[in-house]
Parts: structure tokens; C-alpha cells; sequence
């Protein structure tokens, strides 16, 4: 459902039923690998690994808990490697809260 509403939402944007075709024509033929593409790439697969090992191990072992039941050092070692990546890859800029300017 969302993937509709982000395509509806090409109509409503464009200009023109032209626009609407190269607007989606682009996404599939114009992407170009550069360094910003590859730095995303890289942070979007480390920081779903730990989440790819969890979804493993509860596959592996048929518990959707099996997280929580490791051992203390493995689930140290999950959660401590969570919880930098999520210091290191999170966003510490921030903005203005957007509905502030209403």
C-alpha cells in the first residue's frame, strides 16, 4: 500500500503526465554509482547485519525469542554491537522539527 501512495504521489507532484514518465522511467535507467550511493550502501548493510544474525538465529532455532535467550557474552556482543552502530551510523545532526513552521 505504501509503494502506492509513493507512485499517486508522482501524479500529484508532476506537471504533466510526460513528467510522470521520466520521473519514473529515471528511477530504474538513470542511477549512477558515486561515492554518497556506495557510503549508503555500506552503512545500510552494517547496520542490518546484527538484524540479519538475529532473523538467522530465530529461523535457525524456531523461537522468536531466541535473542534474548543467548548466552551473556554473545548477547553482549549483539546488543553492545547494536548499540554502536547505532552511535556511529545514527543521525546526531538533526533539524527543525518540520510542523514547527505551521
Amino acid at each position: 500500500m505504501f509503494h502506492l501512495v509513493c507512485l499517486a504521489w508522482l501524479f500529484f507532484r508532476a506537471s504533466s503526465l510526460t513528467q510522470v514518465w521520466e520521473m519514473l522511467t529515471s528511477m530504474f535507467t538513470r542511477f549512477h554509482w558515486d561515492v554518497q550511493s556506495v557510503n549508503m550502501l555500506t552503512a545500510l548493510v552494517l547496520f542490518s547485519a546484527p538484524l540479519w544474525f538475529v532473523q538467522w538465529l530465530e529461523v535457525k532455532t524456531n523461537d522468536l525469542s531466541a535473542a534474548t535467550k543467548l548466552s551473556l557474552i554473545p548477547k553482549t556482543a549483539l546488543y553492545a554491537t547494536m548499540i554502536i552502530m547505532f552511535l556511529a551510523l545514527g543521525n546526531t545532526g538533526g533539524g527543525a522539527f518540520i510542523y514547527f513552521q505551521f
